[in-house]
């Protein structure tokens, strides 16, 4: 499990475990890594992992974030990086995550905890998420849009290598197709369900962000997160079905 190390005076240190998908930093008592000072946003940044990949994004904070002295809106985690929010420096360290085990998400949650499909969330009917016109890039990760359509968000152009696409295949926006050429790329409505599609050493893995149900594949449910992605899967987001190839 990865983990930030916060830097404290007359070097003390206090660890901070990245176990859940989504990890919030800011002066607000609620969040998980909680920094109590004036120059702290109270919604600051937003640490989202996957599998064992860490994406660390700034929440248009006043003072802004830090990754190696450098100012960043998004950005992938390496090992060793170390993150300044304010006075606090966190030095983020990365550990492989042991493959998760059937019925079990990124986080070692039990599928049996999620909501049963038949619930009155926003996800009961396809009128809660149009069919999308188009695959819009979208400003944050995590952060609900004015848009209501189908959204994609992008980060940095990985090595090259085999090329991922993403059809679409129901709904107005059929036909309509993305390139997977980045290192993540993540799909679906912020607030209700999202998904991101990392690109690791050539292959392409599939996994929850945010919300309780799990997408399908080829009209099944996944037994576990991260699911590699094979040519001609079928992927179901939100009602949304998109086709994954590789070229």
């Amino acid at each position: 499990m990865s983990k930030l190390v916060l830097q404290g005076d007359h070097g003390s240190s206090m660890e901070f475990p990245l176990d859940r998908e989504r990890i919030t930093i800011g002066r607000k008592a609620s969040s998980d890594i909680h920094l109590e000072d004036s120059g702290v946003s109270g919604n600051h940044a937003v640490i989202i992992t996957l599998g064992s990949d860490s994406f660390l994004e700034d929440l248009e904070s006043t003072n802004g974030t830090k990754v190696n002295q450098n100012n960043i809106h998004k950005c992938v985690l390496q090992d060793g990086d170390e993150i300044s929010i304010a006075h606090f420096t966190f030095t983020f360290i990365s550990e492989v995550l042991k493959p998760s085990a059937p019925g079990k998400t990124i986080s070692a949650t039990p599928r049996t905890e999620f909501a049963p499909r038949a619930h009155t969330s926003a996800l009961d009917a396809a009128t809660t998420m149009p069919g999308p016109a188009s695959f819009e890039a979208a400003a944050n990760i995590g952060k609900a849009p004015q848009s209501s359509t189908f959204e994609t968000i992008e980060e940095a152009p990985p090595p090259s290598g085999t090329l991922g696409l993403l059809k679409i295949t129901s709904g107005p926006g059929a036909g309509q197709t993305l390139e997977l050429s980045r290192p993540v790329t993540t799909l679906g409505k912020p607030g209700i369900q999202v998904t991101a599609i990392t690109l690791r050493d050539g292959q392409y893995f599939l996994g929850l962000v945010e919300g309780t149900d799990l997408p399908l594949i080829n009209g099944g449910e996944i037994k576990s997160l991260p699911c590699q992605l094979h040519h001609r899967d079928i992927i179901t987001i939100a009602d949304v079905e998109l086709e994954f190839s590789l070229r």
